[in-house]
């Protein structure tokens, strides 16, 4: 049944700009609804253009939609110092997507940052050739205090008119030193409106539990993620779309312990956030 709806899973990407590549494609950021607007740090490469970039970090990922073979969508990104780059590619019988972005984060304040995003999509269908777009967005986020942070994110792809093609709009908001609660809005061609809801629960060092859910697809997100060091963090989680099935996706991520002067890391190291000194 599944594959007789694959085709109707890329419909929108074949009708207009959207691609499920330009979705955040951090795991960690996957098994919480896909919340991140307000992250930092490699994690948020891929949402918001705004918090990527500190100390050195990688990451890379690999998710299989619905559980179908026919569908791998496989990503890495790395960031450093303000910059970062993010690959990822779809692959599906006759059809394939190619993403490669550039990031760049300035702060205007111990409290304000924007970023930039610059790329290029390409999307492969047998039988019709290519097409290449360019893929261009904006954020921002703002520290309100040491533990709540509000984040936008705005991308748009040159197919057609110019329009807005992936609007994302939230918080995140550190409850106690273990838990992390964060609430988004989002609008995207294809997708049409969705809240995100995520909460992250880090109970002992080494253990990381995420769980969120997408009002609207209506789709349920868990995960589990494990310090495999004080560096290397392994993630493994799953979305539940209520009719299409479950969306395995497993990711790792490197984070050095030594962070930039000026910043400490935050006191959930999933998050990747780091608290300017001047609000400490």
């Amino acid at each position: 049944m599944r594959l007789i709806l694959l085709p109707l899973l890329l419909l929108p990407a074949l009708l207009t700009a959207q691609s499920i590549l330009l979705a955040p494609r951090d795991a960690r950021s996957q098994a919480a609804a896909g919340t991140g607007v307000a992250n930092r740090g490699v994690a948020a490469v891929g949402v918001n253009p705004a918090g990527a970039g500190y100390g050195l970090e990688a990451a890379a990922g690999y998710e299989r939609r619905y559980g179908l073979g026919e569908m791998g969508i496989a990503s890495a990104a790395v960031a450093y110092r303000g910059g970062a780059l993010l690959l990822a590619s779809l692959n599906v019988d006759g059809y394939a997507e190619t993403l490669v972005a550039l990031s760049y984060r300035r702060d205007l304040s111990t409290r304000l940052r924007l970023g930039g995003r610059f790329g290029f999509l390409q999307r492969t269908t047998r039988g019709y050739g290519s097409q290449l777009d360019m893929a261009t967005g904006l954020g921002l986020q703002y520290d309100l205090s040491t533990h709540l942070t509000v984040g936008l994110s705005a991308l748009a792809i040159s197919t057609g008119p110019p329009r807005l093609d992936r609007l994302q709009l939230g918080l995140s908001y550190q409850l106690n030193e273990g838990v992390t609660f964060s609430a988004e809005g989002s609008h995207a061609a294809g997708e049409g409106y969705l809240t995100r809801l995520g909460v992250t629960y880090q109970p002992v060092r080494p253990l990381t539990l995420y769980l969120g859910v997408i009002t609207g697809l209506p789709e349920l997100s868990f995960g589990v993620g494990w310090g495999l060091s004080e560096e290397i963090q392994a993630t493994i989680a799953a979305g539940v779309h209520q009719y299409l099935g479950v969306s395995p996706f497993f990711g790792l991520a490197y984070t050095p312990r030594a962070h930039p002067e000026g910043a400490k890391p935050g006191r959930l190291t999933n998050r990747l956030m780091y608290t300017p000194a001047a609000l400490q």
